[in-house]
C-alpha cells in the first residue's frame, strides 16, 4: 500500500479552500453525557454532528421557544 502524502494533500485542501467554510470545534463533556448522547442520537439515526449544528442555528437564530 502506498503512503500517504499529507502534506500534498494539505497544500491541495488549502488551495480549494476546505478551511474557509467550516470550523472544527472541541468541547468538554463527561463521559456518561457523551454515551448517551451518542446512544440517543444512533437510536433516532441522527448524526450527532447534524444536532449539534441544528442547535447553534436555533440558538443564534432565536429559534428556540
Amino acid at each position: 500500500m502506498a503512503e500517504r502524502d499529507y502534506k500534498k494533500e494539505y497544500q491541495k485542501a488549502k488551495e480549494r479552500g476546505d478551511n474557509k467554510t467550516s470550523t472544527v470545534r472541541g468541547f468538554r463533556i463527561p463521559n456518561d453525557l457523551f454515551e448517551q448522547f451518542t446512544q440517543k442520537a444512533e437510536d433516532e439515526q441522527i448524526p450527532k454532528n447534524s444536532l449539534i449544528v441544528k442547535w447553534i442555528e436555533e440558538y443564534v437564530l432565536n429559534l428556540r421557544d
